[in-house]
């Protein structure tokens, strides 16, 4: 106890250091949209999704006299569009926040930047 009867506190460095480091399932991927939802256990998760035309089971194209394809002729499989769900992540409500206010900043910023190269590309006096 110090003089004062208060506990002294720990003395905390003025900064920390992070070092980023790719885990070997580290991809970069370009999403659509995302869906998900809150967890059993008061977690929030969200599926980011890629969407696509779906890919054709056959196609069947016309062979002309010289022996190269010609145009297509008929095609089968599936018609809905597909969602592909790239990578699924779970997170604290704390963290979500924070992805929240960090994601709005760069929207803002992108914001800045489009309207500033916008205003740019007009031409003078209009």
């Amino acid at each position: 106890m110090t003089e004062s009867g208060q506990k002294q506190k720990a003395q905390l460095p003025p900064a920390v250091e992070f070092r980023f480091a790719e885990s070997n399932l580290h991809r970069t991927v370009f999403i659509s949209g995302a869906m998900g939802g809150i967890t059993p256990l008061g977690l929030i998760q969200a599926s980011f999704f890629s969407e696509h035309a779906p890919t054709p089971d056959v196609v069947k194209y016309a062979l002309l006299p010289t022996g190269q394809l010609g145009s297509e002729v008929s095609r089968q499989g599936p018609t809905a569009m597909v969602r592909d769900i790239e990578v699924s992540i779970v997170m604290t409500l704390d963290t979500a926040r924070n992805i929240q206010t960090w994601i709005s900043n760069v929207v803002r910023e992108l914001e800045t930047m489009q309207a500033a190269a916008a205003a740019a590309a007009r031409p003078v006096g209009k």
